[in-house]
């Protein structure tokens, strides 16, 4: 049995007492009385206890059902009924304020003490639950990537902040429709459509990614192209319940790839352009790539490829092989800021 804080609200001074006194043998602790709609809530806001007991009629221009509707609303703060009133009309009108009870009187102590127990567990696994959702939605929210979560139809039913700014849609706009509205995709250098994924995924249950080159149809008629990857939601039970979407922008990535293509390809030009021999040794890969004219100089031809730092070294006459090796080591080592010298080859 826990020691939890409880407020009776009860307009019948001698029930309320009684019931007072029952609640503090079952070892609850009973802060305050209220007869009045407008002095429960202002009691509730004051002493914030742990349940509120509330019978439907009250004096005053509230009745109880108007004064849980608004601790459920504004204060969070979960309401047992222990009322009369079992009338089918009474009981759609509690059911909207999210009670945690619903005890008819007269009432046994028994009963009394597990509906409330039973109230105070309820109300603390949802409080845990909407904890987690709030710090779930937060992440998602405050995350770089765009996310979108559809159902096991495929509507929308969450879009965080950078994907809105993606799209251009809203989520005010955003859920509730098939998620093909938002993600048209063609292919960045055709045009042509591409098949969003989100499907795919619903019908097969497996996570995949989109093809590359694809990109994304944004609100106003822009082109994004993005990277993403879909994976299935399943419940606890493994049931197939939606999928996540997660994608982001790749416009400078592409950039970046561009760019290292025409310097590379600017690079081969060098070297299949220059009357000297060079060599580009990339260390930590442990690559070099000749120039034809290296390869020239040491007989080969160009179909002869080597791509390791062997075929340098071993080209380097034997007398200046101690020296030259040294000055390579003594550049990596960070004692001489270039490696230059002159050996035979």
């Amino acid at each position: 049995m826990s020691h939890a804080t409880i407020l009776i609200v009860e307009d019948e001074a001698i029930v309320a007492a009684d019931l007072a006194s029952k609640l503090k043998q079952l070892g609850y602790d009973v802060v305050g009385l209220a007869a009045e709609g407008e002095e429960a809530i202002a009691l509730a806001r004051r002493l914030r206890p742990q349940l509120v007991l509330m019978d439907i009629s009250l004096q005053g221009l509230m009745d109880g059902i108007a004064v849980a509707g608004v601790l459920h609303d504004d204060d969070d703060i979960p309401v047992v009924y222990l009322t009369a009133h079992s009338d089918g009309a009474t009981l759609a009108r509690a059911k909207l304020t999210g009670p945690f009870g619903y005890i008819l009187k007269p009432f046994e102590e028994r009963e009394l003490a597990t509906q409330i127990e039973l109230a105070l567990y309820k109300y603390e696994t949802d409080r845990q639950l909407r904890q987690q959702r709030e710090w779930l939605q937060v992440t998602l929210t405050s995350i770089g990537d765009a996310v979108i979560a559809t159902d096991a139809t495929g509507q929308i039913n969450f879009i965080n902040l950078a994907a809105q700014t993606l799209t251009g849609w809203t989520t005010e706009e955003a859920v509730g429709l098939p998620v093909q509205h938002l993600m048209r995709l063609v292919d960045e250098q055709t045009g042509a459509p591409i098949e969003e994924p989100v499907s795919r995924v619903l019908q097969s249950g497996h996570a995949e990614a989109l093809a590359n080159d694809a990109a994304l149809v944004t609100r106003d008629g822009r082109l994004v192209p993005i990277e993403d990857s879909v994976a299935p939601i399943r419940d606890a039970t493994g049931q197939l319940i939606g999928a996540d979407l997660v994608f982001h922008d790749v416009t400078e990535k592409r950039h970046a790839a561009t760019a290292i293509c025409q310097a590379n390809d600017r690079y081969e030009l060098v070297l299949s352009g220059s009357e000297t021999g060079i060599w580009d040794w990339d260390v930590p890969q442990n690559k070099v790539v000749f120039s034809p004219q290296w390869k020239a100089m040491r007989g080969m031809t160009e179909d002869d490829v080597s791509d390791s730092e062997d075929e340098w070294s071993r080209a380097i006459h034997p007398d200046d092989a101690p020296r030259v090796m040294a000055a390579v080591q003594a550049h990596f080592a960070g004692e001489t800021p270039v490696f230059s010298e002159e050996y035979r080859v």
